[in-house]
C-alpha cells in the first residue's frame, strides 16, 4: 500500500464588509428583532478598509507572507498594524469584494446573479488586471439595468449585492415557494462556490498542475446546497470542480462543522493509500453566516469587526513522490461520540486517542494510556489548539526509575510540551524499539 502525501496547498481570503452588514447571521438576527438596534448603527464605524484588512498580520500569515512564529514579535493589538503588506502571497491571495462578486457571477449556472451594466463594464478591467482570473474564460454578459435590479430587491425576490453601500447587483431566488432556494440561501451557496473556485485555481497555479488531472474532489465547507426534497443533499464539490477545470473528476461533500477539513483529509489520504484514486483535492469555500459572528463583542471592546473575510483553502493529496510530507494514517486522533463536547473532554479524548495510536505504531502496550492520564492539569486548554496536526518524531528526553518524558514535534498551531506517567505503567522493554522506529520516520503531515 502506497503512502499518501500533501503535494500542495492554497489559501485565500475575500474581503466582504457589505456582505457582513447585510448577510452575516449575527446582523440578520439583530435586524429581524430590531432594525434600530444600536449594534447595527455602530457597524459602519467599526469596519476596516481593504488596506487595513490586508495589513492585519494573521491574514498575512494565512496567505504565506508571514510565518506564525512572526506574530509574537509584532506589537499588539495586531489590528493597529500599519506595516505595508501585499494582498498576494506564496499560498494565495486576499481578494476584493468586487472580485468575489465576479466569481459569484462566474459560478452561477442558473442565471441567478444579476450585475449592473456599470459594474459589468468595470469588472472586465478587474478581470484583466488579476493574475489568475485573466487566464480564465470568465464571461459576464452585458449586465442588467440598475432599475431592474432595484425592483427585484425591493420585491424581496432577490438579495442585493452592495459595494461601499452602492447596489452593484443581486442574487435572485431559485424558486417561488421553496425556502431552501431563497435568495439569501442562494447568495450563501454562491459565495462558498465562488471562493472555492478561486482557491482551487490558486492550488493548480502554485503547484503547476493541470486541474484536469485531479480525479476526486472532497468539499468540506460549512455550507449546504439542496432543495425541499434533499436539503443539504447537493454536491458543491462537483460544482466547484466544474468551474475550476477539474473536468475528469468526481467527488462529494463532507460536513462536520469546523472539523470537516480533518475528516476530509483523512478520507482523501485513505482513497489515495488504497489506490482508488491517485490525485484527490480537498477544498472549501467561505461561510457568509460567519461574517461578523462575534461583532457585538468587537464593538463592545472598541475593536474593528475582524470577521470581515470569507476564507477558502485547498489541499492536493497524491501518491508518495519521495519529496512531499507523508500523511501518516497510522497516527490519527479522534473526538469520540461518548466523550462529550466540553473543551476539557474534547481536549482529553483527542490527545489520548492520538497518543494511543502513536504508541500502537511504536510497539507500546496501550492499555495504560487511558483518558484520565491526559487530564486538564497535563494539557492546558489555553495552550492546546487543534487544527490539522501530525507527529513527525519522538525523542525520549528523560528516562528514570520514576518517570519518562516524551517531547512531541509541533506543527503550526498544535504543540505538546511534555507529559509524565509513572514508570510502573510503562513496558520498559519497548523504549528502545520506540526510539529506533521514531527516528526512521520521515517528516510527516
Amino acid at each position: 500500500m502506497k503512502n499518501a502525501v500533501i503535494k500542495g496547498a492554497s489559501y485565500t481570503l475575500a474581503y466582504s464588509p457589505d456582505l457582513l452588514k447585510r448577510n452575516g447571521s449575527t446582523q440578520t438576527a439583530a435586524i429581524a428583532k430590531d432594525p434600530a438596534d444600536p449594534y447595527i448603527a455602530a457597524i459602519p464605524s467599526h469596519l476596516r478598509t481593504f488596506e487595513q484588512a490586508v495589513q492585519y498580520p494573521p491574514n498575512q500569515v494565512y496567505i504565506g507572507n508571514k510565518k506564525p512564529e512572526d506574530l509574537p514579535c509584532i506589537p499588539e493589538p495586531w489590528f493597529k498594524c500599519t506595516e505595508k503588506a501585499d494582498r498576494f502571497g506564496p499560498f494565495g491571495e486576499i481578494a476584493t469584494q468586487k472580485e468575489l462578486y465576479i466569481l459569484m457571477k462566474y459560478a452561477d449556472v442558473f442565471e441567478l446573479v444579476y450585475l449592473t451594466e456599470e459594474f459589468t463594464a468595470e469588472a472586465a478591467t478587474i478581470i484583466q488586471n488579476h493574475p489568475v482570473m485573466k487566464n480564465k474564460a470568465i464571461a459576464l454578459g452585458e449586465g442588467h439595468p440598475k432599475a431592474e435590479i432595484e425592483k427585484l430587491v425591493q420585491s424581496h425576490t432577490a438579495e442585493g449585492l452592495y459595494d461601499n453601500d452602492v447596489l452593484v447587483g443581486c442574487v435572485k431566488q431559485a424558486h417561488d415557494t421553496d425556502p431552501n432556494l431563497s435568495s439569501h440561501t442562494m447568495l450563501e451557496n454562491l459565495v462558498t462556490k465562488g471562493s472555492g473556485i478561486l482557491t482551487a485555481w490558486h492550488l493548480a497555479e502554485l503547484e503547476g498542475i493541470n486541474a484536469a488531472d485531479i480525479e476526486y474532489i472532497i468539499e468540506c465547507s460549512e455550507e449546504a446546497a439542496g432543495d425541499v426534497n434533499q436539503r443539504g443533499g447537493g454536491n458543491i464539490a462537483k460544482a466547484v470542480g466544474e468551474k475550476a477545470g477539474c473536468v475528469h473528476a468526481t467527488g462529494c461533500d463532507i460536513r462536520g462543522f469546523c472539523a470537516a477539513p480533518v475528516h476530509a483529509l483523512a478520507n482523501a489520504a485513505a482513497l489515495v493509500r488504497s489506490g482508488i484514486f491517485k490525485t484527490v483535492m480537498v477544498v472549501a469555500g467561505g461561510s457568509v453566516p460567519k461574517l461578523g459572528m462575534n461583532g457585538k463583542d468587537h464593538v463592545k471592546k472598541e475593536m474593528p469587526l475582524l470577521e470581515d473575510m470569507v476564507g477558502g483553502f485547498a489541499v492536493l493529496i497524491t501518491e508518495d513522490d519521495g519529496v512531499n510530507p507523508i500523511i501518516n494514517t497510522d497516527v490519527i486522533g479522534k473526538h469520540t461520540i461518548s466523550s462529550g463536547s466540553s473543551p476539557t473532554s474534547s481536549t482529553s479524548t483527542c490527545s489520548s486517542s492520538f497518543l494511543h495510536s502513536v504508541f500502537v505504531s511504536s510497539g507500546f502496550s496501550v492499555s495504560v494510556f487511558s483518558v484520565s492520564v491526559f487530564s486538564v492539569s497535563v494539557f492546558s486548554v489555553s495552550a492546546f489548539s487543534v487544527s490539522v496536526f501530525s507527529v513527525s518524531a519522538f525523542s525520549v528526553s528523560v528516562f528514570s526509575v520514576s518517570a519518562f518524558s516524551v517531547s512531541v514535534f509541533s506543527v503550526s498551531a498544535f504543540s505538546i510540551s511534555a507529559f509524565s506517567v509513572p514508570a510502573s505503567c510503562i513496558n520498559v522493554e519497548k523504549a528502545s524499539d520506540m526510539a529506533s522506529s521514531s527516528s526512521s520516520l520521515r517528516s510527516t503531515a
